[in-house]
C-alpha cells in the first residue's frame, strides 16, 4: 500500500522515506506493510510503537512465529476503522505495555489468542462496537490487572480460555449485553476477588469457566435467576443481587433501552454535584418527587451531566448549572418522569428541551 502527502496534510508519527521536490513544493511518499486486504502496519523503532491503520480486518495468523513485525513492540496504536484483530496478532509480545484505540473506534472482534502470553499489559479497554473477545485472546496475560469497557459496549461472546490464566486480575465485568461464556474462560485467575454479572438473562456459561479461582470470590448479579442456573448455582452461596439504584435503564435518544451504572441521586438537600476533570460523563438519577427552590450546580468538566428520571420521577428546580449539555432521561413503561425549570438555564438539554413530561 502506498500512500502520498503534500507535506501541510501529512500524518504524523510515520517514518517517510524518499521524497522529491519542485522547488517550491516537497511531495513524500511512504509504503506501508500489508497485514489485511486494506490494512497496513508501521512500526517506529525509536518509541516501539507499532500501528495499524487503514480499513476492515486484519490478517488472521497461525501462531506467534508468523506475525510479520518485532515483539519487541511496547506500544499498540489501533485506528479507528480496523474492525478486526487478527489470531495470534500480538501473541507473545511480552514487552507490551499499552493498546490505545483511536477515538470512533469501528472494531468488533478481537481474534483468537490475539494478546496471549502480553504478560506486561497491566491494563485494557474494550471498544464500544467489540461484539465477540475470541477463544484465548487475552490468556496468560499474567500482570493484567484491569479490563474495562467503554460506555455502550455491544459485547455478547466471551470466548473460551479468553481470559485464562490472568493471575492478577482482580475483577470481573460481563457487560448487559454478553449471551455466552465459553469453557475455562476465567480460569485460574487466582487473584479474582469480584465478579459483577449485568446481564437479565444469565449467559450460558462453560465449563470450568472460573475454576481455580480465589474461594472468596465475590458475585454480584442482576437478579436471582442466577442463583439456578446452569453453571452459575455453584456460586449462588457466594452471589448478592445488583443494587437496582445502581444499574439503571433508560431510554436513550434513538429510543432504545440502555443502561446506567454508579450513578449518583440527586437530593433535594444537595444543591452541588462534583467531577474531576479526568470524569467523561456524570450520571445522576432522580428516584420519587425532588424539588429544589435555587439551583443545582454540576460539576461536568470534560463530559456531559446525564440524569435519569426512575419511573416515573418528578424534579422541580429553579435552574440548572453545568459546564456542558444536560441530557435528562426516562426510563421505559408508562410512566413518563416529569422535569420542570422555573428560571433560566446553563447548558443545553439533550432529551427535555422544554418544561413538562418526558
Amino acid at each position: 500500500i502506498v500512500y502520498t502527502w503534500d507535506v501541510p496534510d501529512m500524518p504524523n508519527g510515520y517514518g517517510l522515506t524518499g521524497n522529491s521536490a519542485d522547488g517550491t513544493t516537497t511531495t513524500l511518499t511512504l509504503t506501508l506493510q500489508q497485514c489485511g486486504e486494506n490494512v497496513a502496519w508501521n512500526y517506529d523503532a525509536s518509541s516501539k510503537t507499532l500501528t495499524i491503520s487503514g480499513t476492515g480486518a486484519m490478517d488472521d495468523y497461525s501462531s506467534a512465529d508468523d506475525q510479520p513485525w518485532s515483539n519487541d513492540i511496547e506500544s499498540l496504536v489501533i485506528n479507528k476503522d480496523v474492525t478486526s484483530i487478527g489470531s495470534f496478532a500480538f501473541s507473545g509480545c511480552t514487552n507490551l505495555k499499552s493498546v490505545t484505540y483511536e477515538a470512533g473506534s469501528t472494531l468488533e472482534i478481537i481474534g483468537a489468542s490475539a494478546f496471549a502470553g502480553c504478560s506486561s499489559l497491566t491494563s485494557i479497554n474494550i471498544p464500544a462496537g467489540v461484539t465477540s473477545i475470541e477463544g484465548s485472546a487475552f490468556a496468560d496475560c499474567t500482570a493484567l490487572e484491569s479490563v474495562t469497557y467503554a460506555a455502550g459496549t455491544q459485547l455478547e461472546t466471551i470466548g473460551e480460555s479468553a481470559f485464562a490464566a490472568c493471575s492478577s486480575l482482580a475483577s470481573v465485568i460481563i457487560p448487559v449485553g454478553v449471551t455466552s461464556i465459553g469453557a475455562s474462560a476465567f480460569e485460574n485467575c487466582a487473584s479474582l476477588t469480584s465478579v459483577t454479572a449485568y446481564p437479565q438473562t444469565p449467559p450460558t456459561l462453560g465449563n470450568d469457566a472460573f475454576k481455580n479461582i480465589n474461594e472468596d470470590v465475590a458475585f454480584t448479579v442482576r437478579n436471582e435467576d442466577y442463583e439456578t442456573a446452569d453453571g452459575w448455582s455453584v456460586w449462588a452461596s457466594k452471589m448478592t443481587i445488583l443494587d437496582p439504584s445502581q444499574f439503571l435503564p433508560y431510554i436513550d435518544a434513538d429510543g432504545n433501552e440502555a443502561f446506567c451504572t454508579n450513578a449518583t441521586k440527586i437530593t433535594s438537600d444537595c444543591m452541588s454535584y462534583g467531577g474531576t476533570d479526568e470524569e467523561d460523563d456524570l450520571w445522576y438519577y432522580v428516584d420519587g418527587t425532588v424539588e429544589i427552590s435555587n439551583y443545582i450546580q454540576f460539576q461536568d468538566f470534560s463530559g456531559s451531566t446525564n440524569i435519569i428520571l426512575c419511573n416515573g420521577a418528578s424534579l422541580k428546580v429553579n435552574y440548572l448549572v453545568a459546564n456542558n449539555a444536560i441530557n435528562i432521561y426516562r426510563q421505559g413503561g408508562d410512566k413518563p418522569g416529569k422535569f420542570t425549570t422555573t428560571g433560566s438555564n446553563n447548558g443545553g438539554y439533550g432529551l427535555c428541551a422544554d418544561n413538562g413530561d418526558l
